[in-house]
């Protein structure tokens, strides 16, 4: 899972080519890698995060860094 925050009609371009680093298969744009809001993350202590809705957790393999530094 990519995250990422976003703003603008051509935001989210950025991860439409991503390429999962555990899968290596390419991130679906909005399905796979979509903008979260920051409110909605919390960092664990090992790297990861966990996407509060869900109570997911992505582990640190999983995270691709977004270019303006959200999620």
């Amino acid at each position: 899972m990519c995250l990422a925050a976003a703003t603008g009609a051509n935001a989210h371009d950025w991860y439409e080519n991503k390429v999962d680093p555990v899968t290596k298969f390419k991130c679906c744009g909005g399905y796979d890698c979509r903008p979260i809001p920051q409110s909605s993350v919390q960092s664990r202590v090992d790297g990861g995060y966990v996407y509060l809705p869900d109570d997911f957790n992505i582990p640190r393999d999983r995270v691709q860094e977004s270019p303006d530094d959200q999620y």
